[in-house]
């Protein structure tokens, strides 16, 4: 039984090939290859095809008798010629077997091509190409996300292998691209938690051949903040000091207050290092038992009742320092007065000591009798008085002084 080639027909010799093809040492490479002809249509049998190097290096024979020694075992068709797929493989790829290929087809009792003007040139690498993984996804706690790693690579019929450091759901496929190359691409979908934020995610693809070569990003998870139980409260004497410690992403934002919610209690300050943020709340609380510490961010919030330690003390201290402002005030004004009085009774010693004998009984007089207000029975201060002509007789004690 004979097969017979597709009725296609064609005015000429041509051929479809890459004019540069780029494989990895120790991996395959497959180089694309289409030919078409002149001609009535033939047998399947009847075509002989033939892989050249510029050296006629028989890279590949339908003989295989007939290879080149350095591709013996090396070297196949992917494709059918009698669907004018002319397609070549090269596996395992070695260093020495870069170079420039052309292709030659034999059709028995018809014609043969050699497809000159059109050649490949390969090329090999000792290092695969790095992948590349999709970043900047806004990943959030609890909510499942998808990522995706692509590498490129030559080798259709053994693609590399990729893996990744996370466990999840996986997909892989393999799609051409332009010039032989083609993309693995693996997708992994999975669901962050707080744990994930800021660890790695790793991507690492091994190709045939046993090299290995990988990428990585850092996650970004955001999550709604969680005060962490080292929050507290201490006290030194009068002044309390509570530090509420939150662990969120992004930063959250920290607020107090104690018994009355809409009265606000200031941060002290903020400290924030990575995800961890570190309210200072520090003051002369009074006699409060509690106080609330509250974090928020675009994820969430959180809040905490602190206890405020009084450990007797502050209740006591208060008391002996009301105790210790009255006595001292009360110790004041008594050294006032008496200083007071001193000063009063040196005033009324240096009096008596510098009158005469006479102006001394006039102010004895004066002591002993009633003034004499002449002219008038007014008796209010802010009236004129009229006096008897003696200075002595009836005068104030001011009077008397102003004398002196």
């Amino acid at each position: 039984m004979h097969i017979l080639v597709s009725p296609i027909e064609s005015d000429s010799w041509r051929v479809k090939i890459p004019p540069l093809m780029v494989g990895l040492e120790g991996s395959c490479v497959v180089i694309p290859c289409h030919f078409n002809y002149p001609g009535p249509s033939k047998k399947a049998s009847d075509f002989t095809g033939i892989w050249l190097t510029d050296f006629n290096e028989k890279v590949f024979h339908s003989v295989t008798s007939k290879i080149s020694q350095m591709f013996q075992g090396r070297t196949s068709l992917t494709g059918d010629l009698s669907h004018r797929n002319c397609s070549l493989k090269i596996n395992p790829l070695h260093h020495t077997d870069k170079g420039t290929f052309m292709f030659r087809i034999e059709i028995e009792d018809y014609n043969k091509y050699s497809f000159t003007q059109s050649k490949v040139s390969l090329l090999v690498k000792d290092s695969p190409a790095r992948p590349t993984i999709s970043s900047g996804m806004e990943m959030r706690s609890g909510k499942k996300v998808t990522t995706s790693c692509s590498v490129s690579h030559s080798c259709p019929s053994d693609p590399p292998h990729i893996t990744w450091n996370y466990r999840g759901i996986l997909n892989s496929q393999s799609q051409e691209q332009t010039k032989g190359q083609w993309t693995m691409t693996s997708t992994l979908s999975f669901i962050p938690s707080k744990v994930d934020h800021n660890q790695p995610l790793i991507c690492t693809a091994e190709f045939p051949g046993g090299k290995r070569v990988n990428i990585q990003t850092t996650l970004n998870v955001k999550y709604p903040p969680q005060i962490e139980v080292a929050s507290s409260c201490t006290s030194a004497i009068l002044v309390v000091t509570c530090l509420c410690k939150v662990n969120s992403h992004p930063a959250s934002y920290i607020k107090w207050w104690g018994s009355d919610p809409s009265k606000e209690l200031h941060n002290t300050s903020i400290e924030t290092n990575g995800s961890l943020t570190i309210g200072t709340l520090q003051g002369i609380l009074g006699f409060t038992d509690t106080v609330h510490c509250s974090a928020s961010n675009s994820e969430g919030s959180s809040t905490l009742t602190l206890q405020v330690p009084h450990n007797g003390n502050l209740i006591y201290i208060s008391l002996a320092v009301s105790a210790l402002v009255v006595t001292i005030t009360g110790i004041s004004i008594w050294i006032m007065k008496r200083k007071c009085r001193i000063e009063q009774n040196a005033t009324h010693l240096k009096t008596e000591m510098n009158v005469t004998p006479s102006q001394a009984d006039s102010q004895r007089k004066c002591e002993d009798s009633p003034p004499n207000y002449k002219g008038t029975q007014h008796v209010y201060s802010n009236m004129a008085l009229d006096v008897e002509d003696n200075p002595y007789e009836c005068a104030t004690d001011d009077a008397i002084y102003a004398n002196i």
